[in-house]
């Protein structure tokens, strides 16, 4: 059977909670041996992600022109906006046709506040799509509307929270509702904190349209060993009675310096804990392995089914990673991966297979100028001829800003010399160092030569900032400080039109423990108190119910 190579595929699992990481799973994927894989090496993958030093190296394999916004970036803050007009080349006229344009405005504090799409009518432009970003405290609102006609009408809109320390509170998304006029919680997500500062819960909530009521999901409850030496992280699901019950449980042990050591999974069934897998990591003085057993229901034992040895040399510029598969009770080769480095960035990566002496497959090859990436080569190696072929080239040079000037990308056919497709794109910037164009050409195989595809077209100035989105309700802000608490806590809530108002505090497993308000507010803000003092330590959520909307916060309780 053949596999995909491992080391790079499992390196792109092991990136969470960025932006990039979707791109840089995509580019990864560019390595990929073949597509299909069985479920345990899928597994032996996600386990590699605890592996010391993965973090951070699927992002050195990616160009640096693959990881960046790019547009973005370009609105200077310098500014108060900018107009992006985006075009491509018309072959049939021979000219240049303006597809859309993109506003940014900038808001007092040089953030991009707005974002807003125009298409071409005629000589003039009509707005389409609207992106309006806020900060409310430390949490940051982002609300999407469109053009109907003569005003905006709101779409969607996601809320991000924040602790003022910018630890993530959890995230909402909402939608809409025009005919109810009010936003309806499409999706949220909720993070708790011990008082150790660690996360303990991660809830998961959802809009059910049958009922148009925001009920939970799914939810995951970490508790830590009083040394700190593992912990044990239990996955829920809500269930039709209305209260969660137990899928899954992973148990990680690590050791004094909080080096993972092994984790154990078990699925819940039939109300008891039934063993499903398990991942040893072993480390030794010269090479260091992560093994994955699956467990044998049969014989009630562990069975290997996958590892990974990874060897380094001493100074850590030079790592061999070999990937084996349990058969016939030894272990058999799969696949190799060799990487080198050097001032912590990789300059060369090669992947062989296992076929019954190891073939090599393809290698990458990188230079630097000045600590930047200008360079990169990908070969493969062609068995028949017994030489590496060249697959693509990237080749980037860079403004003194560190800005992009060019970027040349090429793709190459099987013979490793006949160009199959390639972009060259090309930045010019002002005397403010802003980006004044940009022009990306591609490569026609057919006329053999670059031929004109796009461009956007740059100005700065004042951009005016469109009017509110049209909406009826407003939004509920609340608050919740000190949190974490011990006794006592006060909430701070606004709602933007006098309406009938409930909160409540309820437990985790979603028990109703105290009724906060539930009577009439007028407009403005107000403020309640928690009484906490009888409650015993752990999470909490506060729920605020309105004709116009709801909102949550998690509250920790500390003694």
């Amino acid at each position: 059977m053949r596999l995909l190579v491992l080391s790079l595929t499992a390196l792109a699992l092991g990136l969470g909670g960025r932006p990039a990481v979707a791109q840089t799973a995509a580019c990864v994927s560019d390595w990929l041996v073949e597509a299909g894989e069985p479920p345990a090496l899928t597994r032996h993958r996600e386990a590699l992600r605890a592996v010391p030093g993965r973090v951070g190296l699927a992002e050195q394999l990616c160009p640096p022109s693959r990881l960046e916004s790019g547009a973005e970036r370009l609105a200077s803050s310098r500014a108060e906006g900018s107009i992006e007009e985006q075009q491509t080349w018309d072959r049939t006229t021979s000219a240049w046709t303006s597809t859309d344009r993109i506003l940014r405005a900038l808001g007092d504090d040089g953030r991009l506040a707005e974002r807003v799409r125009q298409l071409p009518v005629g000589t003039g432009w009509v707005n389409d799509q609207q992106t309006r970003y806020a900060l409310d405290g430390a949490d940051q609102v982002q609300t999407d509307a469109r053009w109907d006609a003569s005003a905006w009408i709101p779409t969607t809109r996601a809320t991000y929270f924040y602790r003022p320390d910018q630890r993530s509170l959890g995230e909402r998304q909402e939608r809409w509702d025009a005919d109810a006029t009010l936003w309806r919680i499409l999706a949220q997500r909720s993070l708790g904190y011990d008082a150790a500062d660690r996360v303990v819960l991660v809830l998961t909530e959802a809009l059910r349209e049958e009922t148009l009521e925001t009920l939970p999901v799914d939810r995951t409850l970490t508790s830590y060993a009083a040394d700190d030496r593992g912990s044990v992280v239990l996955y829920q699901r809500w269930a039709e009675v209305g209260r969660f019950v137990d899928v899954s449980r992973t148990t990680l042990t690590a050791d004094a310096d909080g080096v993972r050591l092994a984790s154990v999974t078990e699925e819940r069934q039939a109300g008891a804990w039934v063993p499903s897998g398990q991942t040893l990591y072993l480390f030794g003085a010269e090479a260091d392995t992560v093994r994955t057993q699956g467990w044998n229901r049969a014989t009630a034992a562990w069975e290997n089914t996958f590892q990974t040895i990874r060897s380094d040399t001493e100074s850590g510029q030079r790592g061999v990673e070999v990937t084996q598969s349990w058969q016939d009770d030894a272990w058999i080769n799969v696949s190799r991966s060799e990487t080198e480095t050097a001032g912590g960035r990789l300059v060369a990566f090669m992947t062989s297979v296992w076929e019954g002496a190891w073939v090599p497959r393809r290698r990458l090859r990188r230079a630097y100028e000045g600590g930047r990436l200008v360079d990169e080569v990908t070969e493969q190696w062609e068995v028949g001829a017994q030489m590496w072929a060249l697959m693509m080239r990237s080749v980037f040079s860079f403004h003194p800003t560190g800005a992009p000037l060019r970027t040349l990308s090429e793709a190459f056919a099987e013979d490793g010399v006949t160009l199959r497709s390639g972009t060259d794109t090309v930045w010019e910037y002002d005397a403010l160092d802003r980006a004044t164009s940009r022009v990306a050409a591609a490569w026609d195989p057919t006329l053999r030569t670059w031929v004109d595809a796009s461009r956007s077209l740059y100005s700065y100035g004042t951009v005016p900032i469109a009017t509110e989105p049209e909406e009826v309700g407003g939004r509920l802000a609340l608050s919740v400080s000190p949190n974490p608490s011990a006794m006592a806590a006060r909430l701070e809530l606004a709602i933007p039109s006098s309406a009938r108002v409930r909160v409540d505090l309820f437990s985790v497993s979603g028990r109703l423990v105290q009724s906060v308000w539930n009577g009439p507010l007028p407009s403005g803000r107000s403020e309640h108190a928690l009484d906490l003092g009888a409650l015993a330590p752990g999470l909490y959520l506060v729920r605020v119910r309105t004709e116009a909307g709801e909102a949550t916060r998690m509250v920790t309780v500390v003694r």
